[in-house]
């Protein structure tokens, strides 16, 4: 916590940041799902409607912020192994397997 009392939530890369954001919201949306299936209370259910259109809107305006960066995948602080990075990329498609003996 910083020393006004404002919590800062960012490892300084606004990708990842952004990305960390969406996920936030659509948990937040599954928690206010979740409460909306177990509530039978009007009052109760329009505020988590309400809450979660919130967090609708708010997930959607940080995957358009996200869309706006190009690049938008956020290099990493260590590089990858560029052999597996070929390989993984240029992999012909798996065999079918036989069906398993019952």
């Amino acid at each position: 916590m910083s020393r006004n009392g404002y919590a800062c939530d960012t490892i300084s890369e606004p990708t990842t940041d952004l990305r960390s954001k969406i996920a936030a919201e659509a948990r937040a949306k599954i928690v206010y799902v979740r409460l909306l299936n177990i509530t039978g209370d009007p009052g109760i259910n329009e505020a988590l409607r309400f809450l979660m259109t919130r967090e609708i809107a708010r997930q959607k305006s940080f995957e358009n912020a996200l869309h706006t960066i190009h690049p938008n995948f956020s290099p990493s602080k260590l590089p990858g192994i560029l052999d597996l990075q070929i390989l993984t990329t240029t992999c012909r498609p798996a065999k079918t397997l036989p069906a398993p003996v019952e």
